[in-house]
């Protein structure tokens, strides 16, 4: 069956039902080893499953099949190979049409179609994500960091000791004291990302001002989430039907970035100490031209977006895991306290790097809920190209859905199970050949040209932020005696941090207790 019905935001809207006969034919694509499926997307306030988790579910608990006939024109394939093929420097791939639902004014990175153009914006961007440019980086991302954990110092001591965080549905992590109620996983990912790509400081984890801006940008990436999979949504302007508050959500996110972009221009800077700044003089090593004013405009809003949102989700899945898995919170509590005696001598570096452990929490937590979890779509080029062995003809889309190869049991051994040792050589079972294997079907930052070009930032900022709260806090579920639920439940009841994907991860849980060291945490 094909695409049989999407309720937007509570109202139900019917688009059509065609049999698996028909629909095929349309396109005049025959591929006897892809599944034809039905789905059935349900958006709301409270409950959404989209296309990719339904497929993800099917594929991985149900079908055993590496592929899945997604759409017409859409195939999935659940193999480290493919992944290999489809993401390699030569692969006769392009970026999906499907991406230009995100451009606004001017195409970025992340939706150029063009090889020859993204890779020299790459090869600029590139520079501003160098080692030497992340130690410039860190101070700001410290004193943010500070920022954060003095917030959860001033209200563990108003409730004597303790404090709650969750991730409530719609919300990001929070406090949840009498009078005050803030996001502060988000936020504290926006402060962080606004002063490092635009040297702009917002301060949204004490003021009020900006914190409009992330819950207008999740109520924009909803609308947005549903065109990349469909861009017959638009026909009519149906979309505008459908997603009224994710419409108004982008008009306060884009009047946002106008005026981010207006107070930038007033303003001066010492030196290039942050991305924008590097950018404006940054040359292209193999001779290219330089960055327009509007491309690096584009680049860096796109920047402070992907940073923010990714980063707040995978800092929220870590922490989920660790106050469910007892043994890992110890050990990885034990290593850090071991490295570091105090908060101030956490930084980036060899004793950091050490932390083998912490790094192999935040993987395994990458694993299980990938902020982006779809399939990053690839549309094949003119003359068609072979993916694990099967032959695709040219314009159609082809992708590994994150979600589902990370929890594919030919890489991953209980892949449902937060096992951190599975990603350290010589502990337990693991050995070379399994975390060789394991990497290759690990993908939360993409693979090949297109990957991440923060992802070595993003590594950074989540290290520094996780050795700090451990260094600093005890914590554990805020959930334990039944009182709070955490989110919906996994599949096959697994307890995971489930994200809803709207492009990237939209978060419901965990709920947290805090409390400063040397005193004993109540489980």
């Amino acid at each position: 069956m094909g695409l049989v019905m999407l309720i937007g935001e509570s109202r139900p809207v019917t688009l059509g039902l065609c049999s698996a006969a028909i629909l095929p034919r349309t396109l005049d694509h025959s591929w006897d080893a892809a599944r034809a499926c039905m789905l059935l997307i349900m958006r709301g306030e409270e409950h959404y499953t989209l296309i990719c988790t339904v497929a993800i579910r099917n594929m991985v608990c149900n079908w055993f099949c590496p592929f899945v006939r997604y759409s017409p024109s859409r195939l999935l394939i659940n193999t480290t190979t493919a992944v290999k093929e489809i993401h390699s420097h030569s692969a006769n791939t392009l970026k999906s049409k499907a991406y230009q639902a995100l451009v606004h004014s001017a195409p970025n990175t992340l939706t150029i179609r063009h090889k020859e153009d993204h890779a020299r914006r790459r090869r600029i961007l590139s520079l501003a994500f160098s080692d030497a440019r992340m130690l410039s980086y860190e101070k700001i991302v410290r004193r943010h960091i500070n920022t954060l954990c003095d917030n959860l110092d001033e209200s563990a001591e108003r409730e004597q000791g303790s404090v709650e965080m969750s991730l409530e549905s719609e919300l990001g992590l929070v406090f949840t004291l009498p009078n005050l109620h803030v996001k502060i996983g988000d936020y504290f990912t926006f402060d962080v990302m606004s002063e490092v790509i635009f040297g702009m400081r917002y301060n949204a984890m004490k003021e009020s001002t900006y914190r409009f801006v992330s819950s207008a940008l999740e109520a924009s990436n909803i609308r947005i989430s549903a065109l990349v999979q469909s861009s017959l949504l638009v026909t009519g302007r149906l979309d505008r039907y459908l997603f009224p508050a994710s419409i108004q959500g982008r008009n306060k996110f884009l009047g946002f970035i106008g005026s981010l972009l207006r107070d930038r221009s007033k303003a001066s800077f010492e030196g290039n100490g942050n991305v924008f700044s590097f950018l404006e003089t940054a040359k292209d090593p193999d001779g290219g031209k330089e960055l327009s004013k509007s491309e690096i405009r584009a680049e860096c809003a796109t920047l402070v977006v992907a940073g923010s949102d990714t980063s707040s989700s995978t800092l929220a899945g870590t922490l989920f895991y660790l106050s469910r898995n007892s043994r890992a919170y110890k050990r990885v509590c034990d290593e850090v306290r071991g490295k570091f005696e105090n908060a101030e001598e956490i930084g980036i570096g060899p004793r950091l790097n050490s932390c083998i452990y912490l790094r192999a929490c935040i993987d395994e937590a990458l694993r299980l809920s990938p902020a982006v979890g779809g399939a990053l779509w690839r549309e094949i080029g003119p003359g068609g190209m072979t993916v694990n062995s099967l032959a695709l003809p040219a314009g159609i889309d082809v992708g590994t859905g994150i979600y589902s190869l990370h929890h594919n049991e030919e890489y991953h051994r209980n892949p449902f199970e937060y096992l951190p040792e599975r990603w350290i050589a010589g502990e337990d079972t693991t050995t070379k050949e399994s975390v060789d294997l394991a990497r290759s079907a690990f993908a939360p930052f993409s693979r090949g040209p297109r990957s991440c070009v923060g992802k070595g930032f993003a590594y950074h900022e989540l290290t520094l932020t996780m050795a700090n709260i451990i260094q600093r806090f005890d914590f554990c579920r805020a959930d334990a005696a039944g009182q709070h639920e955490s989110g919906p439940r996994g599949p096959r009841d697994a307890d995971q941090f489930l994200l809803r994907d709207h492009v990237t991860g939209a978060k419901s849980g965990p709920l947290l207790r805090f409390k400063k060291r040397q005193q004993r945490i109540h489980e």
